[in-house]
């Protein structure tokens, strides 16, 4: 793998609404790199992202791992999973923690015990299931929307988290597809997070920035304002909704109709694309 040791080799398996994509990258000090690609579309036994047959779901996983030449290799690769799917949600929790008897300077480990308590006590539905718990600000003493605390001296220390969650039946399928398909997860992530990441500058998010992600089944709003994740909203309209309406107007079967809308669908405001290129159905 390009002078490139399997240990070096981190591997993200996206979990789309349409698709599955697992990337082979190198991680560590340099640059993340691609190195391998390899996709499903459509993959059996999932609709929407989720488990829908736990059979052909684990098949469907185990034939792209065999793909992966880092995967049959490693002992114990570094498996990410990000999630894409209608279930998807976000809240939003604080809480502080006082020192007794003096002052603090904060470590790590006041972090973590702050964090871990703003979790404990946040009262989300008994059916979501927890994926990423992620500090927004901090408090200290009385100072609100800290960065970073470290190394201040604090007789209080809040924090305000942004929780990103799944329905906990959903989570539950999926996590055993890939256990019954031998993959070790290190955690999972929303796809709202890693396309954020992904398409916006540190600037465009603190100007303020809506990222409006369309999938097959759903489109997702995504919020950002001052640096902070505000909220996320999903519709559950998506791309399906087009081909859906293009299969009942030309009363043509949903294939036909998805390499329909694949083949002459643009966004292209070139002279190029006029009226020659409408279909004619037979």
């Amino acid at each position: 793998m390009s002078g490139k040791s399997v240990a070096d080799t981190r591997i993200v398996l996206y979990v789309g609404a349409r698709k599955l994509v697992l990337l082979e990258g190198t991680g560590g000090e340099d640059e993340p790199k691609v190195r391998r690609c390899e996709r499903a579309v459509n993959p059996d036994g999932f609709e929407g992202g989720l488990v829908t047959n736990l059979e052909r779901a684990s098949a469907a996983v185990e034939a792209l791992v065999a793909q992966s030449p880092a995967l049959r290799e490693a002992e114990s690769p570094s498996v990410y999973v990000v999630l894409g799917n209608s279930k998807l949600k976000t809240y939003g929790f604080s809480s502080s923690e006082y020192y007794q008897g003096g002052v603090k300077s904060v470590t790590p480990a006041e972090i973590r015990s702050v964090v871990d308590q703003t979790k404990s006590v946040s009262t989300l539905p008994l059916s979501e299931h927890i994926l990423q718990a992620i500090p927004e600000s901090f408090l200290v003493n009385d100072m609100a929307n800290i960065r970073n605390p470290l190394g201040l001296e604090a007789s209080r220390l809040g924090v305000t988290l942004r929780i990103f969650t799944m329905n906990y039946q959903d989570f539950k399928n999926l996590d055993k597809v890939l256990d019954l398909s031998d993959i070790a997860v290190d955690a999972y992530f929303p796809k709202s997070l890693a396309v954020s990441e992904a398409v916006l500058s540190a600037v465009e998010k603190e100007a303020g920035a809506v990222m409006i992600d369309i999938a097959d089944h759903y489109t997702e709003l995504v919020i950002w304002s001052g640096g902070f994740l505000l909220g996320t909203k999903i519709i559950p309209l998506g791309a399906r909704y087009l081909t859906e309406k293009i299969s009942a107007e030309w009363g043509i079967d949903a294939r036909d109709a998805e390499r329909l809308k694949e083949t002459y669908a643009s966004l292209s405001p070139a002279e190029a694309f006029g009226e020659e290129l409408i279909p004619l159905v037979e």
